[in-house]
């Protein structure tokens, strides 16, 4: 049993857990109750463990045969040093994985984690940027299109006159998103995307036929919708569109949202992941309404009122 912790305190400090290793870690913690507290002890030794600095080496000016203890004492001291370099090897290699270099390279403008931005695109349109997300410029003689790589937009869309008869156009979760009016927003979600219209409307178009619902709609001021290729565009009657943009008057609101879900957020707006390895905790429902320059505090409000307990680890805050 102590193995298999000292194997979980390892692979939660490399940051590589998929979905179904939080399932099957939530399962191996709930069959003993002694299995928290060793892997509580394991994850704090791991983590002491890579802070530990290796000493300067010093040349011998000849060679000496040590004897068994210290022998024995450089073996461990190297063990480690061996396990400290693995883990920050790990951490280096989770953090290398779950960088988007791709995006990075095709991105016109992007946010990282925590940034909010704003700029003003050639056409005098204004986009704003939620929290790590990007977009790519495919601005054209034809037509002014915008591809959305990664998070959520809000646009404001200069209109269409004589002196600019380009439509304006934005690609994003397999479907086109053309501005009739002036502002939308648009976020990708797994496994395609939502769009609502804040001034006027919006005509939405799937690039390929769908198995169910619509393959294009005319989405108007207030109203939302949500799609993707394989289930068409469908209506959301719950998504409140001022509340999904209220990122930019700096804040976050949840309302009845699962705990996963909500971790999930906040996890593009502060530093560091928020792992939950107890299956009912994260099914739990938060309304909260969250400033984004407190997050910390918000995050450590929530903690206490759930009732759960929490275990920080670099760069991770581990709930249970």
């Amino acid at each position: 049993m102590r193995q298999e912790a000292v194997e979980w305190a390892i692979r939660l400090g490399a940051g590589e857990l998929s979905a179904a290793d939080r399932i099957a870690l939530s399962n191996w913690l709930a069959a003993d109750d002694q299995r928290h507290e060793m892997l509580t002890r394991a994850c704090l030794t791991w983590q002491a463990l890579a802070e530990i600095e290796p000493q300067p080496v010093v040349p011998a000016r000849r060679k000496m045969r040590l004897g068994p203890a210290r022998e024995g004492c450089r073996r461990i001291r190297l063990r480690r040093w061996a396990a400290a370099a693995m883990v920050l090897l790990m951490l280096g290699v989770g953090g290398w994985r779950g960088s988007d270099w791709r995006v990075q390279m095709q991105a016109d403008y992007l946010t990282a984690v925590g940034e909010l931005n704003r700029w003003e695109l050639p056409d005098g349109s204004v986009v704003e940027l939620d929290a790590h997300s990007a977009l790519a410029l495919q601005f054209d003689q034809q037509q002014r299109r915008v591809q959305l790589l990664r998070g959520t937009a809000y646009f404001d869309v200069a209109p269409q006159t004589a002196q600019e008869p380009r439509p304006f156009i934005v690609d994003a979760g397999g479907a086109q998103n053309q501005a009739l009016g002036t502002a939308f927003v648009v976020g990708l979600e797994s496994p395609g995307a939502w769009m609502g219209v804040l001034e006027h409307s919006v005509g939405v178009s799937l690039k390929t036929n769908p198995l169910a619902h619509e393959r294009a709609l005319v989405v108007s001021e207030g109203q939302s919708v949500r799609y993707d290729v394989e289930h068409g565009i469908r209506w959301v009657e719950e998504l409140d569109v001022q509340r999904a943009t209220a990122w930019r008057r700096g804040m976050l609101v949840f309302e009845r949202q699962p705990l996963s879900e909500v971790v999930a957020v906040l996890e593009r707006y502060r530093g560091g992941r928020i792992w939950i390895t107890d299956s009912e905790l994260s099914q739990r429902e938060v309304s909260a309404v969250v400033r984004l320059d407190s997050l910390d505090q918000a995050v450590a409000g929530l903690i206490t009122e759930l009732g759960a307990r929490r275990l920080d680890l670099p760069g991770v805050i581990w709930l249970f």
